[in-house]
């Protein structure tokens, strides 16, 4: 169960990253490779996400 749960938390937390790269040019601060960072990031912890909510457990 502890897995599952890291697992809905990365697909949350690169759920997130997504909406902040979708609101980016709102955000003056923030760059244009900070925006392909976050995206990368985003999409590698939604998948992360998915694999260990569908991981056995032992």
């Amino acid at each position: 169960m502890k897995k599952q749960l890291q697992g809905i938390s990365f697909i949350l937390f690169g759920v997130l990253l997504m909406m902040f790269t979708m609101i980016n040019p709102w955000v003056p601060i923030v760059g244009s490779v900070f925006k392909s960072i976050t995206l990368w990031v985003g999409l590698i912890s939604g998948i992360v996400g998915i694999i260990f909510s569908f991981m056995k457990e032992d």
